[in-house]
């Protein structure tokens, strides 16, 4: 009797094909799930510090004194809290920056901006008949997210007006 124990070469190709469409298959599956990740990773990161931003310039400008506004280009103060001290100035550097300069030395609080808002509302605070007591500042500005433009902005109400 022959013995007829073993793989056919029918049988090896056979198995070989099937692991080749399988493997494909998988690699398709992990590559489409490795760049979501990383996509949502860097909206999450974007959208984060562009939220920092904005919670760091409403930190500064709360509780400010002497303020001069160039609308959507800069705004000049000093801070009256002593965490803050000295001259300050919050500029929107060359059109893609927040600048953020402390005394002449310039700080990037974010990049890649565009479109950016630097509003002040004025009233008349002191009753003096004039409306030219700042009762708030507006600043905006958009952030490209993978090739979405988000809008991010905030309202600040500064003290001791």
């Amino acid at each position: 009797m022959i013995d007829k124990s073993g793989f056919t070469l029918v049988e090896i190709i056979t198995v070989i094909v099937l692991l080749g469409i399988i493997g494909l298959f998988s690699s398709m599956f992990l590559n489409s799930g490795v760049k979501t990740f990383l996509f949502s990773r860097t909206n999450s990161q974007t959208a984060l510090n562009a939220s920092i931003a904005l919670n760091r310039i409403g930190l500064e400008l709360k509780d400010i004194k002497n303020v001069s506004i160039q609308p959507n280009v800069s705004i000049a103060y000093k801070n009256n809290s002593p965490s803050l001290p000295g001259s300050r100035t919050l500029t929107f550097g060359s059109g893609d920056k927040i600048i953020l300069t402390v005394d002449g030395n310039a700080y990037t609080l974010l990049d890649n901006i565009s479109s950016p808002t630097l509003t002040g509302t004025y009233d008349d605070l002191d009753y003096d008949g004039i409306s030219d007591n700042i009762s708030g500042i507006e600043i905006g500005f958009n952030v490209d997210i993978n090739g979405i433009s988000k809008r991010f902005s905030t309202k600040i109400y500064p003290r001791n007006f």
